[in-house]
């Protein structure tokens, strides 16, 4: 990749107890790649949305949100989709000597996964005590 991964949780929607969800959504956004695999992410997405949001309708809203957004050809910071990559690009290079690898980036994507877990039971704590 050409940038290292970053993630911003839900990005310009309130995180509310998914940022889990956002956090992994956007590891795979930073990755990139074949646009079949971006409809499994989003899907992964919506249903890891609705797994933990007792708001139905929030899935899916949000999945109709990453698929209108994300897309690779807009030059959106991190929502589009392979946001790790320089603007335009179509296809991964030949021989990429990038730092930033999969294995490179992985502590990054776990401390992230930390935060947002931590995030999530907090914001669920706080609920129960309301």
């Amino acid at each position: 990749m050409d940038k290292p991964f970053r993630s911003d949780g839900c990005s310009v929607v309130a995180d509310y107890d998914q940022q889990e969800c956002c956090v992994r959504h956007d590891w795979l956004y930073w990755q990139g790649g074949p646009f079949s695999e971006r409809r499994k992410a989003d899907d992964a997405f919506r249903k890891c949305i609705q797994a933990n949001s007792k708001a139905g309708w929030l899935g899916p809203v949000r999945w109709f949100g990453v698929r209108i957004g994300g897309v690779s050809f807009l030059p959106f910071g991190r929502f589009r989709w392979g946001y790790g990559w320089k603007w335009p690009r179509f296809k991964a290079p030949e021989n990429d000597d990038s730092p930033y690898t999969l294995e490179t980036e992985q502590q990054a994507f776990e401390k992230a996964l930390e935060a947002a877990r931590a995030h999530d039971q907090a914001v669920r704590e706080k609920k129960k005590r309301e």
